[in-house]
């Protein structure tokens, strides 16, 4: 009776992550977004002295469950303590043995996974009106598996995988010599739109050129 009360209490975790949907179709992808339910924005226009919440999610995960994980996390350039962290929200029975930008998790209860998977919460506080950075991610110090993100499957605790990382602007992850993702897999500050001109209207203009 006790492992099938530890199954069933298994099992409600796995269908609390599959109420989310992501816009990653990568596997064991982390990535940054501001948007919760939907994680499609992994970009925003910060607002200027009103708190904002930023979500570290894993997308597609290819374990079941997770028994930990490891990422560190910085803004490029370094706002140089004008973006303040308000409040950070781990899984439940989450310890950190890291600190606020080096995440060191190790989970009481094996979380379970789905499309997208919620990592950490953090609220923000913006202290300056024009902030421009990137929301980079990396390994850990120390780090599990050098150079990389990494996770631990929440059955098997023997079995350590790397994290990929999701896609910014659709350009390619480049890793620098550290194992940082450059430029980042979010941006404080959305690009602007680009102007597209009608075809139909640039047509007529070239008859009067």
């Amino acid at each position: 009776m006790k492992k099938r009360i530890v199954l069933i209490s298994l099992a409600g975790l796995v269908l609390g992550n599959l109420a989310f949907a992501i816009v990653d179709t990568g596997p064991n992808s982390l990535g940054v977004y501001f948007d919760a339910g939907t994680f499609e924005q992994n970009c925003i226009d910060p607002p200027y002295l009103v708190p904002f919440t930023m979500y570290f999610v894993m997308a597609n995960c290819t374990q079941t469950f997770i028994g930990g994980f490891e990422f560190s996390w910085a803004m490029d350039p370094d706002p140089a303590g004008q973006v303040i962290i308000m409040g950070l929200l781990l899984p439940m029975y989450a310890i950190n043995i890291g600190d606020q930008y080096n995440f060191l998790v190790g989970l009481g209860t094996p979380l379970g996974t789905g499309p997208a998977t919620v990592l950490v919460e953090l609220m923000l506080f913006n202290l300056l009106p024009d902030l421009m950075a990137h929301i980079t991610v990396g390994p850990t110090t120390p780090s599990s598996i050098p150079g990389r993100a990494a996770f631990v499957d929440g059955i098997d605790l023997d079995i350590l995988l790397p994290m990929n990382y999701s896609t910014l602007d659709g350009v390619n992850v480049v890793l620098d010599d550290n194992g940082w993702v450059r430029p980042g897999v979010g941006r404080l500050s959305c690009p602007a739109p680009v102007a597209i001109e009608n075809s139909a209207w640039g047509s007529v203009k070239t008859l009067y050129r």
